[in-house]
C-alpha cells in the first residue's frame, strides 16, 4: 500500500480530537522519515496539538486539555468546565509533539518512584525470544509495590529470566527492573487488543 498514510489521534469523548500524529513525516527524533518510504512511528506519540486545542501538563505530568471543543458539562451540573484534566500522563518532545507515557492508574509506585509499565514492556519486547509480556504491580512490605513481569515465550524457547534481567539492567534504572518473573501462555487483552491491566488488578 505505497500511498497509504497512517495517523495516530489523541482524543476522548470529553475533549474531542486534541492531537494528530502523521507517522510518515519527519520529526526531530526521527529525522530520516520522509513522505514516501520511512515511517517515523515514534512510540506513544500523539503528535502536535491541533489548532483548536490547547494542551498543558501539570507537575505530575497529567495531560490537561482546553479549547472550544471540550465538553460543555455534565448532565444536571450547571458549571461548564474550562479544562479537562485527564488521567493520562505525557511529556513533550523537542518538536512540541505530545508523547503519551501511560495512564495514572497503571503506574507502579516503587517507594515513591513511579514506573511506567509500558517502558518496561517495550524494553522486554526488544528481546527476539519473547512474544509478549505485561508489567504489573506486586505488593511489597517495604517498597509498597514492585514491578512484576508476566512473559509469553516464543514457541520452542525455554523460559529463563537471567538474560531478561541482564537486558533490562542495561536499559532501565534499577527501581524499574521487575523483581518477579513468571511465564504464562498468553496475556489477557481487551476487545480492542490492548493489554487488559484492569483484569489483573481485579
Amino acid at each position: 500500500l505505497p500511498f497509504t498514510r497512517l495517523y495516530n489521534t489523541y482524543a476522548s469523548t470529553e475533549t474531542g480530537v486534541v492531537c494528530t500524529y502523521p507517522f510518515h513525516l519527519p520529526t526531530a527524533e526521527n529525522p530520516e522519515a520522509d513522505n514516501a518510504t520511512a515511517p517515523s512511528c515514534l512510540a506513544g506519540c500523539a503528535g502536535p496539538t491541533m489548532k483548536h486545542a490547547r494542551v498543558r501538563l501539570d507537575d505530575e505530568g497529567h495531560i490537561i486539555v482546553s479549547g472550544r471543543m471540550i465538553m460543555s458539562g455534565y448532565l444536571h451540573n450547571p458549571i461548564a468546565p474550562t479544562e479537562v484534566i485527564t488521567s493520562d500522563i505525557g511529556r513533550f518532545t523537542a518538536d512540541g509533539y505530545l508523547l503519551i507515557v501511560g495512564r495514572d492508574s497503571d503506574f507502579i509506585n516503587v517507594g515513591g518512584l513511579k514506573v511506567a509499565p509500558a517502558e518496561v514492556e517495550d524494553a522486554v519486547l526488544e528481546l527476539p525470544d519473547i512474544a509478549d509480556c505485561i508489567c504489573l504491580p506486586k505488593p511489597h512490605p517495604v517498597m509498597g509495590q514492585v514491578p512484576r513481569l508476566l512473559i509469553v515465550m516464543r514457541p520452542g524457547i525455554p523460559f529463563d529470566r537471567r538474560p531478561i534481567i541482564q537486558h533490562l539492567k542495561a536499559r532501565l534504572e534499577p527501581f524499574k527492573i521487575p523483581l518477579a518473573y513468571e511465564e504464562v501462555s498468553e496475556i489477557r487483552k481487551t476487545f480492542n487488543g490492548k493489554k487488559d491491566r484492569k483484569s489483573y488488578r481485579d
